[in-house]
């Protein structure tokens, strides 16, 4: 697995885009994140979270299956035709999250966090994936 650093300096803060309809796991994965010193923007539906995403550029997307409006799939298949390299890390609290469609979305996906999930995972996941340009 070849690994490239990412090019954010030190001084430069990551910004990162939540998308989570638990407006509580939001905040909480947010002010984890923010401790890290990372830069959070949080949208509460799919649709919220790629007019967000046209309006900033996100070096991270952490993004929830299941939310309103817009799922977190077809979320990154128009994350995908914006920047042809994203990283993302999905949210679920279900099992079945996979199926054969899903599969061709897998190229920019960093990792998968399972609810409820470790702080250390989320950290592990973000530093990954910011570290990380291909898996």
């Amino acid at each position: 697995m070849s690994c490239k650093k990412n090019i954010i300096s030190d001084k430069e803060a990551a910004k990162i885009l939540i998308v989570e309809d638990d407006t509580t796991l939001a905040r909480v994965v947010s002010l984890i994140l923010q401790n890290e010193g990372f830069d959070v923007r949080l949208a509460t539906s799919g649709a919220e979270g790629l007019k967000l995403f046209n309006k900033m550029s996100f070096d991270l997307v952490i993004t929830d299956i299941y939310v309103p409006i817009m799922g977190g799939f077809e979320l990154i298949h128009e994350i995908q035709k914006i920047d042809t390299d994203p990283r993302i890390i999905v949210m679920s609290g279900y099992d079945d999250v996979w199926d054969e469609e899903n599969n061709q979305v897998t190229k920019c996906i960093y990792g998968c966090l399972d609810k409820p999930f470790k702080v250390t995972e989320l950290i592990y996941f973000v530093n990954y994936a910011l570290g990380c340009r291909n898996i």
